[in-house]
């Protein structure tokens, strides 16, 4: 409800009301496009597969996970957050020795175009942050711990980013 409390008081009722119904379509969309795009990811490893299938199961899996109760769910993001970090730790090692500064210029050779069809993913990928407002409630001290969060995880993200060899 908070979505709709803080909306609703800063604007009105009904853009409150839309807000919150605006998350949950954003959100529904949001769980298919990723689950097209693992199936996508699936397929360059398993060609045979089918992916609406592919698609489909993961989000039954993910589902039934979430059924399973708070300290399952909790067990099983920790260890889909481990490998993420473990491939992103890989990635970023393997290809920072192969950057070349020349490669940037220009910039956008394509367009703009590219660039906004990339920006897609990455809002999926810092969505979490919006919905972070949710669960103030269930925070303790969420006034000083919600923004304690937020900065650590951009000050850290920024800093892995900067910290990056560039040739």
């Amino acid at each position: 409800g908070a979505s709709f409390v803080s909306v609703s008081r800063l604007v009105s009722p009904l853009w409150g009301f839309l807000a919150v119904w605006m998350n949950l379509g954003g959100g529904v969309l949001g769980v298919a496009l990723l689950a097209y795009g693992f199936a996508d990811y699936l397929q360059v490893v398993w060609p045979a597969v089918d992916r609406t299938m592919a698609a489909a199961t993961l989000v039954i899996l993910l589902g039934g996970l979430n059924l399973l109760g708070a300290r399952d769910t909790i067990i099983g993001q920790a260890l889909m957050v481990a490998a993420f970090m473990i491939a992103l730790v890989v990635f970023v090692a393997a290809g920072s020795v192969h950057v070349d500064a020349a490669r940037f210029s220009p910039f956008m050779p394509n367009g703009l175009g590219p660039v906004l069809s990339a920006a897609i993913p990455a809002y999926f990928s810092y969505a979490g942050f919006t919905f972070i407002i949710d669960i103030g409630g269930e925070i303790k001290d969420p006034a000083r711990n919600i923004p304690r969060a937020l900065a650590i995880s951009f000050l850290l993200v920024w800093g892995i980013v900067t910290a990056l060899p560039m040739r």
